[in-house]
Order: C-alpha cells, then structure tokens, then sequence
C-alpha cells in the first residue's frame, strides 16, 4: 500500500505540474484572471494531497482526508483546467460558468485554498475518541437468524409501504416507458411559498431493506451464513426493494452509495483489493452516464454530457472552487449573511416536510441557485460547499471557523470507528454507511444535509441491528482495539 501512496502522490503531483507549466505555456488562452483561477485549484489539490502523504505511513482509501482530496480533485484541480480549456468546445464546461467571467472568481478564489487549508488542518488533530466497541450493539456476535430473518421481513414490508406510496404520490405508470420510470420528482403542498417536497417519508421508508440487504450481502461473503439458493434469492429480493427508490427518482448516488457501502465493508474485511475498486469506479461512471441521459429524457431536454469527461468534471459534482468564489463575491449584496440559520437545519431535517412547510433548509443548493444566482429552481439546486456556507454565515471568519471545526470532527469520527472496521460487522457497515454523506456531501454541498443524510442512515441501521443483532447496552469487557499494521489502516 506504500507504493499506492507513492505512486498516487507521483501522479498528482505530475499533473499539477504540467497544469502550472500550461499556464504559461499557453498564454493565449488563459488570462491573468483563469490563470488565478487554475493555480488556486490546483494548489488547493496539492494541500490535500501533501496531508495525506505526510500524515500516514499506510493508505486507507476510504478515509476522510482521501474523501476529501477526492471532492476537491473533481470540484477544483480536475475541473479548473478543463473549464478553461474547454470552454469554447464543450456545453458541459460553458454551463459551469454560471454566466459569469473567470474575473468574477479570480479575487475569492484564495479564500477557496484557506477554507480547504483550514479543514486538512482540522482534520490534523488529534481530539481522542469514543469507545463505541463498549456499545453491545457492536459487538460481534454471531447471527441469531429467528430473529435476523424475522425483522427482515419486517423491513420488507415497510420498504413495500413506502415504495407503493411513493408510486401512487408520484402517478407513476410501468405504461409511460422506460425514461418516464426514472426521473426527477416532486409534490406541490400546501404551506409555504411554492414549496415542493420529493415525497419525503416514503423515500425513507422505502429505501429501509437497504440495511437487511447490505447485512445479509456481508454475512454469507464472511462466511456467517452457508451460500444456500433461499440466501441468494433474499439478496436478490433484498436488493430490488433497496435501488427501486433511487431508481424510480433518477438519484443516481442513491443507486452508486448502496454498491459503495459493500465495496468499503469488504475492502476492510480484506475481501477486495484496491484494484478491484478502481475497476468498480470506471463501472460506475458509466451508471451515472446512462442515469444521465435517462434523467434528461425524461425532462425533456438536451443531454449537455456529450462523453464521460463531460460527464464526471462537467456535473457540477464536488466541492467547485469557481462556485465558490462566485458566491463569496456575490452574496453580501444580493442576500446578507445567515449567521448560523444554515446549520440549525440539522436539528429539523428528519422532519418531513409535508408535516413542516416552512421548516429550516436543509439542502442549500436550491436557495443558492435561486437567491444569488437568480434562476429559477425546478428539484435541484446549485449547492454552496463547506467554504462558502462558512462564508454565507459568518462572513470570512466563518470561512476558517466552520472548516476547521468540521475537519476537527471528522478526525474523531474516524478514530472512533477505526478500531471497529473489519472487526464488528455493525461497526464496519455503520462506518460505509455514514462516510460518504459525512465526508463528501457535507463538504462538497452543506454540512446540514450531509449531516442529516448520515442521521436518516444510522437511526434506522442501528434500529435493525439492535432488532436483530443484541440488546443496546454497556459492556464492562469492551472489544480489544486492534492496531492495523497491513494495508487497512492509514488515514
């Protein structure tokens, strides 16, 4: 895993080299202003990549800080060099001007390098952690399968509840064909101005029997349970209830997350290797292709993604560091500061709102798109970032407060699992389900709705296992804490 790290690090560096030395290679393309524009990107990549290479001996691919560097390559170092050599060819990277000019960006963007800065900082110290293996829940036990396959059923049948549900609010018909099965959606209620809601509590509980499934998936993998033809056909059933959700309103990362839990549970377990993940990668960007253009069929509109470049730096995806630096420019004049509005979302968010209209944002994007930039919003928005919404908040301050304290938090959630992870069933699935709405969606849109998102998964996945698993209570023997040595540790 050390030549991993290596050669990572080779790569990354490589690249941002030959992008500094574009810069001045190709003058002709790149103004004073794109050429600020590019070089804080692609530092800001190099900060992260630095913090990864200095900070551990070992590579754990799905830490924090790599979940970082990863928000940061799409939203920033990938995206800053193609958005200004590709603009004047593709439709993807014009898009992702907003309407602005790179000298809108180019005086902000610093402030985008002092935000990503201030959360490796962050992420650098060491706070401690909490003995979660003193939770019996965690605790490895083996599989009482009365009451395993009992709650499963259980979960089935909520998941059917609220896939009906979500199909009757939605007047979805097999009859409309294929497109008109996956696409964006969403209900007009009463309260609130114009407020529109993705029919929230039916996607809840229908997407429950993602937690059975991804428990039973690693079970018989582990060898838990003999590989019998009735435990194949239950994953199979398990599985079908856990996507048709995520299928059914076209949210592609709800399809990829389910696949990206099991990967990151049996990586730790040692049953995949880091090659076999990157080949499930290039498999999934042609999943998001083809949701794509099933979404975009069934809006009824062009499909701007002409290729897969387009499609992964051309999403919009990742923490943007031109967003950014727009919003920090633009949103004094056109909306004032939040001072902390933004984050007491985090307290509401599990309420759905059909029972709360005017309950406190908890995505910001759609706000953003419409609030700063002025266009309208149809069910998606344009998210600000942990950088901006730092901004948006307290001004410049908020910018280092709210990066840095996040980071703080994300070095003492991952200490608090580590020990777990390839150890304890319910504590190496707890720790895939949480990481990427904690570490990705927390930082790359806003830090209310990644930390919502990863409340909504754990209530109900510790819900099942305390069913299923053990009864909730403190051990006085606690699970040792395993050191790795080998390839799955790092941070």
């Amino acid at each position: 895993m050390k030549n991993t790290v290596v050669a990572t690090s080779i790569i990354m560096t490589a690249y941002i080299a030959v992008m500094m030395f574009m810069l001045v290679l190709r003058p002709d393309q790149l103004s004073i202003d794109a050429a600020i524009y590019v070089a804080g990107s692609l530092i800001s990549g190099l900060i992260v990549l630095a913090a990864i290479f200095l900070g551990s001996k070992t590579l754990d691919p799905f830490s924090p800080l790599v979940a970082i560097l990863f928000t940061v390559s799409l939203g920033a170092t990938l995206r800053a060099p193609y958005m200004v050599f590709e603009q004047s060819t593709s439709a993807a990277a014009r898009y992702q001007m907003l309407g602005f000019q790179f000298s809108d960006v180019a005086g902000e963007v610093g402030w985008y390098v002092v935000g990503v800065a201030f959360l490796v900082i962050g992420y650098s110290v060491r706070v401690g952690r909490f003995q979660l293996e003193r939770l019996s829940v965690f605790q490895d036990k083996p599989l009482n399968l009365n009451r395993f396959l009992f709650w499963s059923a259980v979960f089935v049948g909520l998941a059917a509840v609220g896939i009906a549900s979500y199909i009757a609010v939605h007047n979805i018909s097999l009859a409309d064909g294929l497109a008109s099965l996956s696409g964006k959606r969403a209900v007009t209620i009463d309260g609130g101005e114009g407020t529109v809601y993705g029919a929230g509590w039916q996607t809840f509980v229908g997407q429950v029997a993602r937690y059975p499934f991804a428990a039973l998936c690693l079970a018989l993998v582990l060898g838990r349970l003999r590989a019998h033809w009735l435990w194949i056909a239950a994953c199979i059933v398990l599985g079908v209830l856990a996507v048709a959700i995520p299928i059914l309103g076209n949210t592609r990362s709800g399809v990829m997350l389910l696949g990206l839990t099991l990967v990151i549970a049996l990586y730790y377990y040692g049953k995949l290797r880091l090659r076999t993940i990157l080949i499930v990668a290039v498999s999934g960007i042609f999943v998001i292709g083809v949701l794509t253009e099933l979404r975009a069929q069934n809006q009824g509109r062009a499909n701007i993604h002409g290729n897969a470049v387009d499609a992964v730096l051309g999403s919009g995806n990742g923490l943007d560091s031109y967003r950014t630096a727009l919003i920090i420019e633009l949103a004094p004049d056109r909306v004032g500061f939040q001072y902390g509005r933004s984050l007491a979302a985090i307290g509401s968010g599990a309420i759905p709102r059909a029972v709360w209209p005017d309950k406190p944002m908890v995505s910001m994007g759609p706000w953003v798109k419409e609030k700063i930039f002025g266009h309208g919003v149809r069910n998606n928005g344009w998210p600000p970032g942990i950088i901006a919404e730092g901004f948006l908040n307290f001004s410049y301050p908020g910018i280092i407060l709210l990066t840095f304290v996040y980071g703080v938090f994300l070095r003492y959630y991952y200490e608090s699992l580590r020990p777990l992870r390839g150890r304890s069933l319910v504590g190496t699935l707890f720790y895939a389900f949480t990481i990427y709405p904690l570490c990705f969606t927390a930082v790359s849109n806003n830090v209310s709705l990644g930390i919502v998102a990863a409340s909504i998964a754990i209530f109900p996945f510790l819900a099942f296992c305390y069913l299923a698993f053990g009864a909730w209570v403190r051990v006085r023997r606690p699970m040792p804490v395993f050191r790795y040595g080998g390839s799955r540790g790092g941070g």
